[in-house]
């Protein structure tokens, strides 16, 4: 049926409101928005000795990463790192090899530095006059002469030659500076300066003194500047402009001459980058806003489009983030020999191997980031605990991580939110999730998961079915707030402390209030609209049964209580001076305006709660009727506290346990009065943990668990010590890393891991999935009309695959491989076109892939 046929069948009123609705989306296009990224990179370095160590660095919002194997596998380094701000560049040492320095610039915090890899961070502010830093330029002999500018947001150039421990004003606040260079000319250590008015500043003296050069050519910002390997000999420097053009100048930056008047490319120049090799080959490479990769081999003077495997995010050009899809662009120090080449995105990190010619995306953040952790009591030696990842969906063990059941049957979404156990689990073995618009279920201990309903208002219903089925849907984020338009989005769940009786599960949901399910997680409805913001947090009264008191923190505005079970509710900040401090510092992503709390489990008695913020810890011992700060704390009281856990036995223990970030773990053990640091091995080895529990069992077993964005971990002796739960990391069959070629087709039913499988029986198509670990498990099903496949690991053959059998399988492993070394591998699986004699047909499939650790 056409567009046409079916506006034609839609009834008149509905017609008019769909043409309202076309009218406004042309007006305000810019406005949709999708689900928020998670890996946007927003600073990029390569080490200068990325030949030998292999080592690359990245900023993504608030947090550091670090692969030391080309990009392939990442880790947080995370130790000193206790800012609130996203980072905004990071700076790296040319003698990185053998200083191993690095300086990391924040949007609040100032500037952190670390002289050990990125294994541990200092603060070095003394001398900024604020703390909003921009850009980072390090001299080319920072080994000898200490030196590195530091432009503010706010306006004005910092100047150190000490590695950052004192800090001068360069350049007065009324210059704002968007692009930065330092180098070597003429054997004297210059640098240039472009700032927001298009001016191009220059100095001979190693950026403490600066002069405006007169060329007026340019009549547009300069967005970058980049220079020559051999500066120092050809004057060689490149500048970018705001509108699309490129300047070179062969003078050290004094002249400058427009290139290739007859670029093609949109949006400001963002990087330019002058290779390795230019010296030999003359070539140059760009990024813009909007596209990548540009390539010169003669110095700029024409240009030819190389962006094979690079990808974009619209939600770049949405009015809430308005970032550039590219822009750093840096390159191999044996770029002759390698080929290697990063640029960074707003979609995330891409590599290419072969100079340019082609892209593949790097995997910054793990697809098993933990977003949730759970802890039930079994009739079993161990304890149930539940994992919710961000995109590899949910995980239970119950020996330890000795095994782990990874299904995903019944999930369509593997993103998941948060997890928790039914209070019952010994009995009804009930697990709770959230996804993208559903409260999830599993009565079979993750084996599989069923969708809740959530009620919806009857004009939503209406959009759903005349609207909504043929595409549309996106338009309503143009008329209206996500609250009233887009499916919830649960953030976090609580099931009710008498769930077996009851059947109640609150759960905060982004931007939709908070819900309730009063039928077990079967259907659900909005009882609190929250102001429309994000639920940060849920606590429920361990006497809710009777109390009916339940706590919502709700970002940006603080804590809510309500005593009739969530019909009403009021502010109750009294004592919560954060609220005052978070007043204009809302930055997406970043959940700085958050708080977590955490409830007595004697509060029908004693009325306790803490809160847990971006600037220390809160307490009450009177129902929130008034909070106080906690004082005088080794850890510092205006930390960063992002998680916080109390001892079931508390009433008797009085112990509390929080994560300080960057700072590590410390343990009360007098209601919070004071503070103790537990072992310092976790954020030693940059774990910053988000997630603490105590065993249900903690007065006997004195067990408590805590997971990183990456790790579960586990403690036996009260939190002295403790040890890393091994986990795998499922990769469905859709994800796009995982590369097919030839006649690939899906098909979809419940019974798949997350829904769907993908299938061939054309002899020679095959699918290709790298990864890094100790193994990997094919995840494929067995039935009568299954044929051959071979299986190959880092391009070795392996064996051949039969996946015939009489019976319907579904979730099998059809290959397993184990023990391979730590590290980056592949695994490629081909359609051999052949079959078992008593087969009905040649189809192989891919269901999906576990990694092991």
């Amino acid at each position: 049926m056409t567009i046409l046929r079916m506006f034609e069948r839609i009834p008149r009123l509905e017609k008019n409101l769909l043409l309202l609705v076309l009218i406004i989306a042309v007006s305000f296009a810019e406005l949709v928005v999708a689900h928020s990224p998670h890996d946007v990179i927003d600073a990029l370095v390569i080490s200068p000795a990325y030949q030998k160590d292999q080592t690359v660095f990245v900023a993504i919002s608030d947090y550091i990463r670090k692969s030391t194997d080309g990009g392939y596998s990442w880790k947080g380094v995370n130790n000193g790192l206790d800012n609130r701000f996203s980072f905004s560049d990071i700076a790296i040492s040319p003698d990185y090899r053998d200083d191993q320095t690095l300086f990391a610039a924040t949007r609040g915090d100032g500037i952190y530095k670390s002289e050990d890899g990125g294994h541990s961070w200092t603060k070095n502010n003394k001398g900024l006059e604020n703390l909003s830093i921009g850009l980072l330029s390090i001299s080319p002999e920072y080994g000898s002469d200490k030196l590195i500018l530091a432009a503010s947001e706010q306006g004005g150039l910092f100047w150190s030659d000490n590695g950052g421990a004192l800090w001068v004003r360069a350049v007065g606040g009324q210059v704002k500076v968007v692009s930065l260079a330092f180098f070597n000319h003429a054997g004297k250590s210059q640098a240039l300066m472009g700032d927001a008015q298009g001016n191009l500043y220059l100095s001979l003296n190693q950026g403490r003194d600066w002069q405006r050069l007169e060329d007026t050519q340019f009549n547009s910002v300069i967005t970058t500047i980049s220079v020559s390997p051999n500066v120092n000999d050809d004057g060689t420097v490149f500048v970018g402009t705001k509108d699309s053009k490129i300047f070179r100048s062969t003078d050290g930056g004094k002249t400058f001459r427009r290139l290739s008047s007859g670029l093609t490319a949109s949006g400001s120049i963002n990087s330019i980058a002058v290779f390795p090799t230019y010296g030999q080959d003359k070539k140059v490479a760009f990024s813009t806003w909007y596209e990548a990769v540009f390539l010169s081999q003669d110095g700029g003077q024409s240009w030819k489009k190389s962006n094979s495997g690079l990808s974009t995010d619209s939600q770049a050009d949405s009015q809430k983030h308005h970032s550039p899809h590219f822009h750093d662009i840096v390159f191999s120090e044996n770029f002759a020999k390698d080929q290697v080449i990063f640029i960074a995105g707003f979609d995330g990190l891409f590599k290419s191997r072969d100079g340019g010619r082609s892209w593949q995306q790097m995997e910054t953040l793990p697809l098993g980031i933990i977003k949730g952790l759970g802890v039930a009591s079994t009739h079993n030696e161990y304890e149930a605990i539940g994992v919710g990842t961000y995109g590899g969906g949910g995980y239970v063990t119950e020996d330890e991580g000795k095994s782990w059941t990874i299904s995903n049957v019944g999930l369509k979404k593997t993103r998941l939110s948060d997890i928790d156990f039914s209070s019952d689990y010994t009995s009804d073995h009930t697990i709770f999730a959230g996804a993208y618009g559903v409260l999830l279920k599993s009565d079979d201990k993750g084996k599989s998961w069923k969708r809740g309903a959530l009620e919806l208002a009857p004009w939503r219903k209406w959009w759903n079915k005349h609207i909504a089925k043929i595409g549309l849907q996106f338009f309503a984020d143009l008329i209206l707030p996500p609250s009233q338009f887009r499916s919830p989005y649960p953030t976090r769940i609580a099931p009710s402390p008498n769930y077996s009786q009851d059947r109640l599960v609150f759960f905060g949901t982004r931007r939709h209030g908070v819900m309730k399910s009063s039928d077990g997680g079967t259907s659900a409805v909005v009882i609190w609209n929250g102001m429309g913001e994000v639920i940060a947090d849920l606590a429920m009264s361990p006497d809710f049964q009777h109390d009916r008191t339940v706590f919502a923190s709700v970002r940006g505005m603080g804590v809510y209580k309500s005593e009739d079970g969530g019909d009403n509710w009021s502010a109750v900040n009294h004592g919560l001076d954060v609220i005052d401090a978070w007043k204009g510092k809302v930055l997406h992503g970043i959940h700085i305006n958050d708080l977590f709390v955490a409830i007595s489990p004697g509060y029908g008695k004693d009325q306790t709660l803490f809160a847990a913020s971006s600037h220390g810890l809160y307490k009450t011992e009177n129902g929130a009727r008034s909070w106080s700060k906690i004082k005088g704390l080794a850890y510092g009281e205006n930390s960063y506290v992002i998680a916080l856990a109390l001892s079931p036995n508390f009433a008797k223990d009085n112990t509390l346990l929080i994560s300080v970030k960057g700072k590590g773990l410390y343990k009360s053990m007098d209601r919070g009065n004071t503070f103790t640091m537990l072992s310092s091995t976790l954020i030693e080895n940059n774990y910053d943990v988000n997630r603490i529990l105590f065993s249900p069992n903690y007065d006997k077993n004195h067990t408590i668990y805590a997971a990183s964005y990456e790790e579960v971990f586990v403690s036996h002796d009260d939190g002295m010590s403790w040890e890393t739960i091994s986990r795998p990391v499922r990769y469905e069959n859709h994800r796009a890393v995982v590369i097919y070629n030839g006649d690939w087709r899906t098909e979809k039913a419940e019974e798949y891991s997350a829904g769907k499988v993908s299938y061939s029986d054309a002899r020679g198509s095959d699918v290709t999935l790298n990864f890094v670990g100790t193994g990997v498990k094919w995840i494929g099903t067995r039935s009568n009309e299954q044929g051959k496949a071979s299986v190959y690991i880092d391009g070795q053959y392996m064996s051949d695959i039969d996946q015939y059998a009489k019976a319907s399988e579904t979730l099998v492993e059809s290959f397993v491989v184990t023990n391979l070394s730590r590290g980056a591998h592949s695994i490629r699986i081909e359609a051999m076109g052949e079959k078992n004699l008593t087969s009905q047909g040649y189809r192989v499939d891919i269901d999906a892939f576990d990694i092991l650790p």
